[in-house]
């Protein structure tokens, strides 16, 4: 969506059959890493982000934000918490988001709309067909994979 997103922007051809967004500031939260050097956890650095994200709404400006995996870096607990106060934000300002989980607990929150990739297996690995549907995913490829790996049983 993001790469899309740019290549539209910048007048290019995009991967899809149709694609129509509003043109507007883009924000992402993806692979954050910690920095030693400046005392930054991954964690505080996604917080960081995030306060970046918040602070752009008070400017009832457009925008489009994207997340991979929001909070990774913390707890189960404090993550949900967090996320779902952030989505909350997203939600009554009206923005256009994308945020990715596992966490289920997030996929209740009223006012999101929920879609998945299937994922299928072939020669013992997994592979993904990138085809978005709508509602949440089911299925269990974690378990799956830590029983390829030989980590659980």
């Amino acid at each position: 969506m993001g790469v899309n997103y740019v290549l539209f922007l910048s007048g290019a051809n995009v991967c899809a059959k149709e694609f129509k967004a509003p043109i507007c500031k883009i924000f992402t939260s993806m692979k954050v890493v910690d920095d030693v050097n400046n005392n930054i956890s991954t964690f505080y650095g996604e917080i960081l982000r995030v306060k970046d994200i918040c602070a752009y709404i008070k400017t009832n400006e457009p925008m489009i934000v994207l997340v991979d995996e929001i909070f990774k870096g913390t707890n189960t607990k404090d993550r949900i918490t967090g996320a779902t106060a952030f989505a909350k934000k997203l939600i009554e300002s009206g923005s256009y988001a994308i945020i990715t989980t596992h966490d289920s607990e997030l996929c209740q929150i009223e006012g999101v709309s929920n879609y998945y990739f299937l994922e299928h297996y072939v020669d013992d690995k997994i592979a993904f067909d990138y085809t978005i549907r709508e509602g949440i995913s089911n299925t269990r490829n974690a378990i799956y994979l830590l029983k390829m790996a030989g980590i659980i049983d």
